[in-house]
């Protein structure tokens, strides 16, 4: 949290943006190496996410603990690379964000646009988004997302403020109706809507199996979607040598063939949406996994009842086959 507050401060990322990149890659990494030696419950439950990862994606590696040592320390490195960026982002033109960022197929979020789609972005905690709706910006589209309310409230605050300055509207996740009225009306105005979706932050989420273990996904990304009449794109996010990258995976479009289920099936909608969604998100962090800065509890105890889970992947499959745009 306390790099947070230090977004309040201009003068220190106008310092650290006068350093050479090496030097501030160099220093990321040295406290990357500090938050390693002394562990605690945020690098422990990192390295269970690099584990989960490797272990899903059938690497071997997942059974020797110093790989699964060495992933987890290259996600920190990662971690404070996206912090030492964030603390210099006001300060970078637009020539530069051009040159440290890019993104692959936007072509996904420009032709649901161009045909008056409503779109939900939705991401996992990877890589530097702030950078991506940054490049976005410049490019003329304006996000809207939820955030977290952080204590103390100064860091709320804070961060807030940064996020607007790079042109991002945001709203508090305990704002109850009258966000959800908000994200409804950016949506169908044509504003796409960004929402993290790795992490339950309400408890009220879909319960199913993500990197091969049980864990709860918010519904949040699906039913806008669904409630909007628009499409769900899982995003993708990484760190090559010299910039910050992402990719838009094919949209998924709730939109049934035949009509959209009514009443009581819409939250069986919901659910398939989301399930379709987790393969996706699954697909982004395997093909980078130490750029997943995942170091909340997003797992749950027990197991997904079978009949659940096959539901789901059923109903996933059932998306992808037909409704991917």
């Amino acid at each position: 949290m306390g790099t947070s507050v230090l977004l309040g401060h201009r003068w220190v990322g106008a310092v650290i943006d006068a350093l050479p990149q090496g030097v501030t890659r160099r220093a990321a990494a040295a406290v990357a190496g500090t938050v390693w030696s002394r562990g605690g419950d945020g690098v422990g439950r990192l390295r269970t996410a690099m584990e989960r990862a490797l272990r899903f994606a059938g690497d071997p590696s997942a059974d020797d603990p110093a790989a699964v040592d060495r992933l987890t320390r290259a996600a920190l490195r990662s971690y404070l690379r996206y912090w030492s960026e964030v603390i210099t982002l006001p300060h970078w033109g637009s020539a530069e964000v051009d040159t440290r960022a890019f993104l692959h197929d936007s072509h996904h979020l420009t032709d649901a646009l161009r045909d008056g789609r409503p779109v939900v972005l939705a991401l996992p905690h990877q890589g530097n988004w702030d950078l991506l709706a940054r490049w976005l910006t410049q490019r003329g589209v304006r996000l809207t997302t939820i955030a977290e309310r952080l204590h103390p409230p100064r860091a709320y605050e804070v961060f807030t403020a940064f996020r607007e300055g790079l042109g991002i509207e945001v709203l508090p996740h305990d704002g109850g109706p009258a966000v959800l009225r908000t994200l409804l009306a950016r949506a169908r105005s044509g504003q796409p809507v960004a929402l993290v979706a790795d992490r339950d932050l309400t408890g009220s989420g879909v319960r199913l199996d993500f990197l091969g273990a049980p864990a709860s996904l918010p519904t949040g990304p699906a039913a806008l979607a669904c409630a909007t009449g628009g499409v769900l794109i899982p995003v993708g996010l990484w760190y090559s040598d010299d910039r910050a990258e992402a990719r838009l995976y094919p949209p998924i479009d709730p939109g049934l063939p035949g009509g959209a289920p009514a009443g009581s099936q819409r939250p069986t909608r919901v659910s398939a949406v989301t399930a379709a969604l987790a393969r996706a998100l699954e697909r982004a962090i395997v093909a980078h996994p130490a750029d997943w800065h995942m170091m909340q509890p997003i797992w749950t105890a027990g197991t997904v009842d079978p009949g659940t889970r096959d539901g789901h992947e059923r109903r996933a499959r059932d998306i992808g086959d037909t409704v991917l745009l």
